[in-house]
């Protein structure tokens, strides 16, 4: 597969992922992982999810965003059997807006990536006005 095939095929996987969490659905996010993947939030929430089991609670429990919008997607390094990119995502929550960087480790998985590794950092993060 090339370059660009694969960089593609990573868009998508950033598309899917955010598409997914904003229907809230926490098995197709999960899913999108390999059976031993890593979620490393611990910059975050404090915490590192590892395996299918690991990551759903997470997911189920975490806080419910409004919607996930990814910026921009790049590849760090492709090689036949890993891909290392990084995204920015604007994560608006109904509290506030967070500028969040993920990292990515993603394998082959048939025709298709999967997630080894996710790490997130926080950015920045803009509180919202509360309304009652």
């Amino acid at each position: 597969m090339n370059d660009i095939a694969i960089q593609q095929k990573v868009s998508n996987l950033v598309a899917k992922y955010a598409d997914l969490c904003d229907q809230h659905d926490w098995k197709g996010v999960a899913a999108l992982f390999t059976p031993d993947g890593v979620f490393d939030a611990s910059t975050v929430y404090g915490k590192t999810m590892k395996g299918s089991a690991e990551l759903l609670e997470f997911y189920e429990s975490a806080p419910v965003a409004v919607g996930h919008h990814p910026t921009s997607v790049y590849c760090t390094s492709i090689t036949d059997s890993e891909v290392v990119a990084r995204m920015k995502m604007i994560v608006i929550f109904r509290a506030g807006i967070f500028s969040v960087d993920y990292l990515w480790t993603l394998v082959p998985c048939g025709e298709e990536l999967s997630i080894a590794k996710q790490t997130i950092s926080l950015v920045g993060k803009v509180a919202l006005p509360k309304t009652g």
